[in-house]
């Protein structure tokens, strides 16, 4: 998984976008994304600040609660359920 950009970067962009700088201009002098410049000029507009965003995290289960019981009863005779990966459950019949 790639890191986020350095603040120095983010400020430096930012800087250049507020003194009138067009994002595709800036994005060009920097060597990012378009994409990327807008972005960030839009999260300095709404929240006032450029840090980036959390990357990663808890990732729930897909199936839970009821439905999983479900599933689980499906299967007779699992007495075991491993869970290697938030996503997936893995089941050792016999």
């Amino acid at each position: 998984m790639g890191k986020p950009y350095s603040m120095d970067l983010r400020e430096r962009v930012i800087r250049r976008v507020e003194a009138g700088e067009s994002c595709r201009s800036v994005a060009r002098a920097f060597d990012l994304g378009e994409a990327t410049v807008i972005r960030w000029a839009r999260r300095k507009r709404e929240t006032g600040t450029i840090t980036p965003g959390q990357m990663g995290g808890h990732r729930p289960f897909l199936i839970s609660g009821g439905h999983e019981d479900w599933l689980l009863g499906l299967a007779p005779g699992a007495h075991e359920v491993r869970r290697f990966h938030p996503s997936r459950a893995y089941l050792r019949v016999g």
